[in-house]
């Protein structure tokens, strides 16, 4: 299954959101790539960190196998609650930075969208190539996240 739920909060998702997609028998793998929406909300890098934790432990009791977090992509747009592109931005590399050195606590592997030249660089935001809308990949941006993650795949399947 391939499930995605675009636009939600982290703080408001929970394990029931994705359990009915572990297959029995199966090897089941979730990837968390999420929390952007809440910093572009005005919430703390410390705020997304609790939840990213508590949505990992959830996932595990909730029957999936292994956990594979990523880290967060720059934005410019779709920001809210007050928050700024600047503000942003120093939320989200406290976050990665923090999710760097912390995720083998619980999770079993990292996607390091994050920190990819291309796609982790604010740089390259307005570049049409790479992000649709400075917040969302392109099909191009997306073939180079799917080698990161697929990278962090294959060390959870061995």
């Amino acid at each position: 299954s391939n499930l995605g739920i675009p636009s939600q909060l982290q703080s408001a998702q929970s394990s029931a959101t994705y359990t009915p997609f572990v297959v029995s028998g199966a090897r089941n793998v979730a990837l968390v790539f999420s929390g952007t929406n809440d910093i572009a909300a005005n919430a703390t890098a410390a705020a997304v960190e609790a939840t990213t934790q508590a949505l990992c432990v959830a996932l595990k009791s909730g029957g999936f196998q292994r956990i594979v977090v990523a880290t967060m992509l720059p934005r410019t747009g779709g920001l809210s609650g007050g928050q700024t592109t600047g503000g942003f931005e120093t939320a989200r590399l406290a976050y990665n930075t923090w999710l760097r050195a912390n995720w083998t606590t619980f999770a079993d592997a990292l996607a390091d969208f994050g920190g990819d030249a291309v796609m982790g660089d604010v740089a390259n935001i307005a570049n049409t190539t790479y992000y649709a809308d400075t917040i969302h990949p392109t099909s191009v941006g997306h073939a180079i996240l799917a080698k990161i993650a697929a990278i962090a795949f294959n060390a959870v399947s061995a």
